[in-house]
């Protein structure tokens, strides 16, 4: 069941991708590049969602293409997904680096798709995805090319991603700790790419 949950998933994010590729400049970071990247069997360093990197201002272009898609900023429940409500959403984008994450159900598999637009170094600054995607490459994914930053980009852009996610207020308040995995894929990414 984990394969077709992974097969089905990939082929879902596939046309996601295909449609933010023709509208928005943006690049694919963390679970799924890295899983390609470092490990090359997606088993080996499964990843359920997709996390995009987009400018700011692009944002409404992804939440409509989304949206279209059948995706809404939902949360699960035994019965299915309820929607996030707009306090929480502001919540959400103000104390964190992204948005709320936006999800479907779908045959039984939950599609979720996370759509950051910076990287916090701290409750004063944050660094805009624009430095980010300054310079992207494109990695052969699902059978298509699609925009992922470089490795140096990359490898910063996960340490502090993991590093924000572990101190952010929104995370504190829901009880998400350090979790051991994100420190290996920031070893691993490092061990494995040449800077």
């Amino acid at each position: 069941t984990n394969e077709f949950g992974y097969y089905m998933r990939m082929r879902e994010y596939k046309g996601i991708l295909v449609k933010l590729i023709e509208n928005v400049e943006f690049a694919l970071v963390k679970g799924v590049h890295i899983g390609n990247l470092i490990f090359k069997n997606p088993f080996d360093r499964p990843s359920s969602d997709l996390d995009i990197l987009v400018k700011y201002e692009q944002v409404p272009v992804v939440e409509k293409i989304l949206q279209s898609s059948g995706y809404k900023q939902a949360y699960v429940t035994t019965n299915g997904l309820k929607d996030y409500s707009r306090k929480t959403k502001m919540f959400y984008a103000l104390n964190a680096h992204s948005l709320a994450p936006f999800r479907k159900i779908k045959n039984n598999v939950l599609y979720e798709i996370d759509v950051n637009f910076n990287s916090r170094l701290d409750d004063k600054k944050s660094i805009p995805a624009s430095e980010f995607l300054k310079d992207r490459t494109n990695m052969n994914l699902f059978g298509i090319d699609v925009p992922v930053l470089n490795d140096t980009y990359a490898l910063l852009y996960l340490s502090l991603h993991h590093y924000r996610e572990s101190v952010s207020l929104y995370h504190i308040f829901c009880g998400q700790d350090f979790d051991f995995l994100k420190a290996c894929d920031i070893y691993y990414f490092f061990s494995k790419i040449k800077l």
